[in-house]
């Protein structure tokens, strides 16, 4: 199946990012959640696949939603508390942007 091949693909990426991203500077542990929340989204796919194409998006449409209100609401905390970026925040983002990549691959087919 080819999203299962895509998948597989994108879980080899993020282990050689992560590998990247582990170098001990300031910005590796934000650059770390990111990654872990992209691979939590690649590995929640695995476990869909088998399922109807239209079930995964439905599934993905409604998990990203809730990541889109969750990220937006942390950030306006941020902003008038004055805080940076969390590291539940950046994983937040990571697995929006990995909800939205796979949505795209399913929708491209």
């Amino acid at each position: 199946m080819e999203f299962e091949s895509e998948l597989e693909i994108y879980l080899v990426e993020i282990d050689k990012m992560e590998i990247e991203a582990d170098n001990n500077d300031y910005d590796s542990p934000k650059r770390m959640a990111l990654l872990t929340g992209r691979r939590f989204a690649y590995q929640r796919g695995k476990n869909l696949i088998g399922r109807d194409r239209e079930d995964i998006i439905e599934q993905y449409t409604t998990r990203r939603e809730h990541l889109r209100i969750e990220i937006e609401e942390h950030r306006v905390r941020r902003k008038a508390n004055r805080l940076p970026i969390s590291l539940r925040h950046a994983r937040f983002v990571g697995e929006y942007n990995g909800c939205s990549k796979i949505i795209d691959m399913l929708n491209k087919d």
